[in-house]
């Protein structure tokens, strides 16, 4: 009888360790689908706002010398044979935008709280919405990544349209009991354009 209840015993344990595994799992990938699905998408769309403010603010600060970003080589017959990007605003441009994008992410995550009610983890309509918060901490990871981008494109009868943009794109992560989730944002921002008469030139120096 004895080794008979020290075996049940045993068996009691079993069952509730087995039990607290399943019940963990299923907690966690409630929770991760909520994640995916809902906070996801509202941190990258948050992030980019964040990308769109802190770029427009670099570029503002080189509204006095836009014109100089680009410069036109034209020939005798007005047509533009070269098109130089001066890489030294540029490269400055990049460096700023990098560097306040990483700034207003920074006080973003600290100063932003999102929470989801921790009936999510059960499931189901009925506990939907329902129970104590969750906090989910926002964390940046790494640096933001700032790159240039130009392109050509027909417009009117004989002239193209020259576009500079850059590209910001940041990586924060969601970290919430159990779980964490990587979230890229990216953005594209426009610096400068003109129309040029006339076809793309044949030579872009940069």
């Amino acid at each position: 009888m004895k080794k008979l209840s020290k075996c049940k015993k045993i068996f009691i344990v079993f069952i509730l360790i087995i039990l607290s595994i399943c019940g963990f799992w299923f907690f966690r990938s409630n929770l991760k689908k909520y994640v995916t699905n809902y906070v996801h998408g509202i941190v990258e769309a948050n992030v980019v706002n964040v990308l769109n403010n802190s770029s427009t603010d670099a570029i503002n600060k080189y509204k006095e010398v836009a014109e100089n970003f680009i410069t036109l080589d034209i020939n005798k017959d007005k047509e533009v044979k070269v098109l130089n990007i001066n890489m030294l605003y540029i490269n400055c441009l990049q460096r700023d935008v990098a560097s306040l994008s990483l700034e207003y992410l920074i006080e973003y995550c600290d100063s932003h709280e999102i929470t989801i009610p921790s009936g999510v983890v059960i499931g189901g309509m009925i506990f939907a919405g329902r129970g104590k918060e969750i906090k989910i901490k926002l964390i940046p990871i790494g640096a933001t990544d700032v790159q240039y981008k130009t392109s050509f494109e027909s417009v009117g009868v004989n002239s193209t349209r020259f576009s500079l943009y850059i590209d910001v794109v940041a990586h924060c992560r969601i970290n919430v009991p159990f779980y964490v989730e990587d979230v890229t944002s990216s953005t594209s921002i426009l610096v400068v354009e003109t129309i040029i008469q006339g076809e793309v030139p044949p030579y872009i120096m940069s």
